[in-house]
């Protein structure tokens, strides 16, 4: 029931992208990955959140402590991550950083790949180099991100099963 309600944003966050025209987000191979960013998103964090729903008593806390996480998670360790990266002094604590936020935060996955889908022209042709654009599915734009909401999901679903079971 949870996921066919998420299925509103997950189906309306990459319509309303490609009729803005947002042209970083649906040409060159972006669509694909955006609709499967979304709905990967969707399994993730219901899966999250219920496991988290085992920490707290009342319905109303557990209710802004996610919110709270997902803004927090999502945005702005997302933000300083990319901060840190700007910085000459502080980007190699910008680039690892992420690999810590990726294991524990669902929101941070999905914010992350969709500012290295924004940044993948910089990140091809201007950081890395590259004679060519490099696809969403790269681990160095969104691609890495991608799989681990995909462990996450899996691992929660898991733990799920056995909170229940106990």
């Amino acid at each position: 029931m949870d996921y066919s309600k998420y299925m509103i944003f997950a189906i309306s966050g990459p319509l309303i992208i490609t009729l803005f025209e947002v042209e970083i987000y649906y040409k060159d191979g972006s669509a694909q990955y955006l609709w499967i960013l979304f709905f990967t998103y969707g399994f993730t964090i219901i899966m999250f959140s219920y496991v988290m729903s085992f920490k707290f008593k009342e319905a109303g806390t557990a209710q802004i402590m996610m919110f709270l996480y997902s803004f927090v998670g999502g945005f702005i360790l997302m933000l300083i991550c990319f901060i840190l990266t700007v910085i000459p002094k502080t980007r190699t604590i910008g680039e690892n950083l992420p690999k810590l936020f990726r294991i524990f935060v669902p929101p941070f996955n999905l914010s992350n790949a969709l500012l290295k889908m924004s940044l993948r022209t910089t990140i091809s042709y201007h950081y890395l180099k590259s004679e060519e654009l490099l696809s969403p599915w790269d681990s160095r734009v969104g691609g890495t991100e991608y799989w681990w909401m995909v462990v996450q999901g899996i691992v929660c679903f898991v733990i799920l099963i056995v909170l229940e079971n106990i």
